[in-house]
């Protein structure tokens, strides 16, 4: 019905109550728009999560609109390792640290009516990545991550990204940012001047975590229809002389001979560059005409 699961300890052991003594079953739902909603958790079907806020207000929530569902924490002060192992399937936390990433498959009331009886059992059906099924009492689940959290939520949750490490910048390089059209690199070439790019770095191209560039391009191979060299790799370097038309460049480093006359800029083929980020450092050489 859902996707949903977490990685699968060899540790992992499926604890489930026949009664549970005390229900709970509180809950606050961050949605990706950023709203969060608290109340009682009580069922999810046909796509859509019930969420008692108060005796006469039951909310009916779309499960495409949700990005975590906390029952320990109100979805505040999350470490930005756990957000990062989020970001693609969905990830089931449990209350004494284990977790399983993979589908959630249903969720299933003990008597079926339309209201759960309190201290009725409550259990999540999990599927792990390796196949696996796990029935867990919802009395055990810490948190549920409905897949590909977004990186938009990290600072709405706490989670604090570490600092890059970046590997220091070659001396001379320029630096050409992903979320920006071009870079003006204040050289003037000549048509038919030789001219050499050693790039390095990485870039990433959308929020989805594996979207990721090198001066070569997508490391996914994926070409960008929207991009201004739309039958070239997304994510590749590329070059513009003045107003013309642009041209790759990528990783090569052989010199290429410069298609026009003119200010020379650098850029990043993609065709939307807003969530971009990340950059590359471009060391330009220019050689002297051959006589």
């Amino acid at each position: 019905m859902m996707k949903t699961v977490m990685r699968a300890s060899a540790a992992f052991v499926v604890l489930l109550l026949a009664t549970p003594a005390v229900a709970q079953r509180n809950a606050t739902v961050l949605l990706r728009s950023g709203e969060r909603v608290s109340g009682e958790f009580e069922d999810i079907q046909n796509d859509l999560l019930y969420l008692r806020v108060s005796h006469a207000d039951e909310r009916r929530i779309p499960v495409a609109d949700v990005a975590l569902v906390d029952f320990v924490g109100g979805t505040k002060g999350i470490a930005y390792s756990e957000v990062g192992e989020a970001r693609g399937d969905d990830l089931l936390l449990l209350r004494d640290g284990h977790s399983v990433k993979g589908q959630l498959r249903d969720v299933v009331r003990e008597g079926g009516g339309e209201v759960t009886t309190a201290g009725a059992l409550v259990e999540v059906i999990f599927r792990a990545q390796d196949g696996t099924e796990h029935r867990v009492n919802l009395e055990q689940v810490a948190r549920l991550y409905f897949g590909d959290f977004p990186e938009s939520l990290d600072e709405t949750v706490g989670a604090q990204k570490p600092a890059e490490q970046r590997p220091p910048t070659p001396e001379g390089a320029i630096i050409v940012p992903a979320n920006v059209p071009w870079v003006d690199t204040g050289i003037v070439v000549r048509q038919g001047e030789r001219v050499s790019f050693n790039a390095s770095g990485e870039v990433k191209l959308s929020g989805k975590h594996d979207d990721l560039a090198g001066p070569a391009g997508s490391k996914t191979g994926r070409i960008d229809p929207e991009a201004r060299m739309p039958k070239s790799l997304a994510g590749s370097l590329m070059g513009r002389i003045g107003e013309a038309a642009p041209f790759g460049i990528g990783d090569q480093t052989t010199p290429l001979a410069m298609p026009a006359s003119g200010r020379l800029y650098l850029g990043v083929n993609d065709g939307y560059l807003n969530d971009n980020s990340g950059q590359f450092a471009v060391v330009i050489r220019r050689y002297a005409a051959r006589r």
